[in-house]
């Protein structure tokens, strides 16, 4: 298992190139095709609270992904998926088991989801907004 600490500094260097993407409209982001497995994190996650405390319309009740990347936690049995919703108000996370094909290696791992909200790269975004987020994502 990757260590917590190792999760965090990939967490926090692909906000960085999110934010510089978003809102200095400078940075390219390697994106992949969102696996089908995170469908089944985000649903799991949110599946008992309020659609209102969730989505920004209650109405559509799944996020839009608008970007999907896989971080590298220096564990290859480990990996970080970085997502970025436009439809929803609280980030995502979760971790869920999956088989790992790397190299001449194969098994099973976990993989750490995180879902933001894309408000988090807003221009007009308050500060204490953001604030909280980020308390959010770190402290799950």
């Amino acid at each position: 298992m990757a260590h917590i600490f190792d999760v965090m500094v990939a967490l926090n260097g692909q906000m960085n190139v999110l934010s510089n993407h978003y809102l200095e409209k400078r940075g390219s982001v390697r994106t992949i095709e969102p696996p089908k497995f995170l469908n089944v994190a985000i649903s799991r996650a949110i599946e008992n609270r309020p659609k209102e405390e969730v989505f920004t319309d209650p109405e559509n009740d799944s996020p839009i992904i608008n970007l999907t990347s896989m971080v590298d936690t220096g564990d290859n049995f480990n990996p970080l998926y970085v997502c970025v919703a436009e439809n929803i108000k609280i980030p995502i996370i979760d971790k869920i088991p999956v088989i790992i094909n790397h190299k001449d290696q194969s098994g099973p791992g976990v993989a750490i989801v995180v879902v933001l909200p894309m408000e988090i790269f807003g221009y007009s975004t308050p500060v204490e907004y953001n604030a909280k987020m980020l308390f959010k994502i770190y402290s799950q």
